[in-house]
């Protein structure tokens, strides 16, 4: 967030910056896009691994067809499901 920030109020709305350099004028990346696109990364991968994204609950095993409460079958789940029948009319 910090190099977000940073990019934010010192760039003039690209990623790039011009640097007077030995050799003359220089087109640079700026440092907090590289900080940011880093992050980026880590967080996807983050997602990834806890299953926050469809290709991490596939490798976690997720089948969203499958029973949260094992033992229970679809017909009697209402039967043990307190607010069933509330907004029956």
């Amino acid at each position: 967030i910090k190099a977000l920030e940073q990019h934010r109020k010192t760039g003039d709305g690209t990623d790039f910056f011009t640097n007077e350099g030995k050799h003359g004028m220089m087109i640079r990346v700026h440092p907090a896009v590289g900080i940011i696109e880093r992050c980026e990364k880590q967080l996807k991968n983050l997602a990834t691994e806890f299953g926050m994204t469809p290709a991490g609950r596939k490798g976690l095993g997720y089948d969203p067809k499958q029973l949260l409460l094992p033992g229970i079958e679809d017909d009697a789940q209402s039967e043990h499901d307190p607010t069933s029948g509330l907004l029956d009319t």
